[in-house]
């Protein structure tokens, strides 16, 4: 059974349970717009079902887990949160992605040049960040890139 979770644009609060995956039907979590908090917690990498993943504009803190890189989702956004930290490379493993947006967080650090693996990728935001470092040559192998975001920041 396919489960569709979408609670966007409401007041909730607390934080991302880590007991969120065993709905194990649930592909559609969308929590964007509220004003949850605490990190990502590491079981996300659990959420074999998850094609869309968005958990934009809450307060979540910390660094993006490593597990979130194990996710098969179509679309990952996480953008306008506190979050802190480098991009962790094994993103650059996450074949299925389309959309990637992880812009107006806190991240620091070069864009991972893994990145580049990212053949299905159709839009990647990344400004509103402190990324350094230049512009990876490995992002022109993304062939069906359409949306390229990064400002550059002081």
């Amino acid at each position: 059974m396919s489960m569709y979770l979408g609670l966007r644009g409401n007041s909730l609060t607390g934080t991302l349970s880590p007991d969120m995956c065993q709905l194990t039907g649930l592909w559609y979590f969308d929590v964007r717009g509220n004003n949850l908090n605490g990190s990502i917690p590491d079981s996300i990498g659990n959420c074999t079902n998850f094609e869309i993943l968005h958990v934009s504009y809450n307060q979540i803190t910390g660094e993006i887990p490593y597990n979130i890189g194990f996710l098969q989702v179509a679309t990952l956004s996480l953008k306008g949160n506190r979050l802190t930290g480098k991009i962790h490379e094994v993103i650059g493993l996450m074949q299925a992605l389309a959309v990637l947006d992880l812009s107006e967080n806190e991240s620091v650090g070069p864009i991972p040049p893994i990145f580049g693996n990212l053949t299905y990728i159709g839009k990647l935001y990344l400004h509103g960040n402190k990324l350094t470092g230049p512009i990876p040559p490995e992002l022109g192998n993304m062939t069906k890139l359409s949306y390229l975001h990064r400002m550059i920041t002081n």
